[in-house]
């Protein structure tokens, strides 16, 4: 009887520990798990960022793929890194035998500062990553033709297009090389670039399906695959005191908030 009781003890015991870990499961190793805080970042040249390795104790090895970055100071918790040149570089921090990296893209400092009042210059390649419903990579856009006024009027003519513009209106005919080096599927290239507003930035300019014949694809029904490139059109209609036309592209930073970077196709 007493054996008996004995076991009965133990088995209660036994279930009281499974009860406990079933109940918080992952609340010691979620703890200890080492990672970095970010796995891509994006710096200016001449500008730096810190990434941290987060819950870390032991001795870390930092370490860059290439000289587009460098490292400023580190420690076993974080490094401090700049931006040296154009292009894509790894940051690697090996622990033991494990490696945590994070792509970093250098971009070049533009004249403006991609707000509304100083936006970026469209005419200059700008690396963005790629938002809808989820993350989906990353493309280099650039603007690599614009006309309005007579000469997008002349143009369109001669490729199709017989409807004049109307009073105080006139065609606005954009041209956009989009490389979407970075991805796993095939996606819209509309989601490369956000909404299209007049000079000021504060109103829409609404897309009108408006043909043209020139053998350029349509920016707002061509698709991209993963390590391709597409040149594509867009035209609007507007007022003639309403251009240069201006675009924001849409994202997040790093900490997963909201942001806005504005470009204008003033020359």
């Amino acid at each position: 009887m007493e054996k008996q009781t004995k076991t009965k003890k133990l088995l209660t015991l036994a279930a009281i520990i499974l009860s406990l870990l079933v109940l918080f499961p992952t609340s010691v190793n979620a703890a200890g798990k080492t990672k970095l805080n970010a796995i891509k970042k994006t710096v200016n040249v001449g500008d730096s960022c810190t990434v941290k390795l987060l819950n870390n104790k032991k001795k870390v090895k930092w370490s860059v793929s290439n000289k587009n970055i460098k490292i400023v100071s580190k420690s076993n918790k974080q490094v401090k890194i700049k931006g040296i040149k154009k292009g894509t570089s790894y940051l690697k921090a090996k622990v033991g035998s494990k490696t945590y990296k994070c792509k970093v893209t250098v971009k070049e400092k533009s004249k403006g500062n991609g707000t509304k009042k100083n936006p970026y210059s469209a005419y200059d390649t700008y690396t963005t990553d790629i938002f809808g419903a989820r993350y989906y990579g990353q493309a280099k856009v650039k603007l690599i033709d614009y006309k309005d006024g007579k000469e997008a009027l002349n143009y369109l003519k001669k490729n199709g297009l017989k409807k004049n513009p109307g009073k105080s209106k006139e065609y606005v005919y954009l041209k956009f090389k989009i490389d979407y080096f970075y991805g796993r599927e095939e996606i819209p290239a509309l989601l490369t670039i956000g909404r299209f507003y007049t000079s000021n930035s504060t109103k829409e300019i609404p897309w009108n399906e408006i043909k043209c014949n020139d053998g350029i694809k349509d920016f707002y029904t061509e698709s991209m695959l993963p390590g391709n490139s597409v040149t594509c059109k867009i035209i609007f209609l507007i007022n003639s005191k309403e251009k240069p036309v201006t675009y924001k592209i849409d994202g997040y930073d790093d900490d997963w908030n909201p942001t806005e970077t504005w470009f204008t196709t003033k020359k």
